[in-house]
């Protein structure tokens, strides 16, 4: 009877074109539709019992009754893998785009440092070996290495190849001759903290 009844006031508000406020927006005609086939559903049960003889519904003996209910969770579970693919095809389609936008902005942090930074920094020094090692072009520097006053490791900031021990710095006006140079310092493979080129 509820079935009934609440299908006969949809479907008239439906055709009245009366709007119902929720919070859950609703289109009457489909809700009609909705209760009209419970109500039919609860009728075949109502007529399947009274045949059957049955006191209490056994759903194991319904047998068009278990194949709908088959066929309904087999429609859902095709919906639900619909929406499964849809929400991981546009979690996909997000990664592309922020992979493309990292992208971009390490192009344009790279174009920024090679045309901006690069060109600040002094040759043979520290600040435009690290500034090389960033672009990955400091494949050419030599790699000696020492540690100046301060205890800190220092790089050779020359290119690979340089390194001559017999042609020794000037005595005035900080060349390093054929050793190895980094902003300050000068040396040269003898020293008890030297490392040579390309001994890791």
């Amino acid at each position: 009877m509820e079935a009934a009844v609440r299908e006969r006031e949809t479907a008239e508000e439906a055709r009245r074109g009366i709007q119902v406020y929720s919070e859950f927006p609703q289109d009457l005609e489909r809700l009609a539709e909705v209760w009209a086939a419970k109500r039919a559903e609860w009728q075949r049960l109502a007529d399947l019992m009274e045949r059957s003889g049955w006191s209490v519904y056994t759903p194991e003996k319904d047998a068009r009754g278990t194949t709908w209910a088959r066929e309904r969770e087999e429609r859902r579970q095709r919906v639900l893998d619909k929406h499964a693919e849809h929400m991981a095809r546009q979690r996909g389609e997000r990664a592309l785009l922020e992979e493309q936008a990292a992208s971009v902005r390490l192009e344009r942090l790279e174009r920024f440092v090679r045309e901006s930074v690069l060109p600040n920094t002094h040759p043979h020094t520290t600040a435009r070996r690290q500034v090389l090692e960033a672009l990955g072009e400091a494949g050419g520097l030599c790699t000696a290495r020492t540690r100046n006053a301060d205890g800190d490791v220092v790089v050779c900031a020359l290119d690979a190849g340089h390194y001559d021990p017999a042609n020794q710095p000037p005595a005035r006006g900080g060349e390093p001759g054929g050793w190895h140079k980094a902003d300050g310092s000068i040396w040269n493979d003898s020293g008890a903290a030297a490392i040579p080129h390309a001994a890791r």
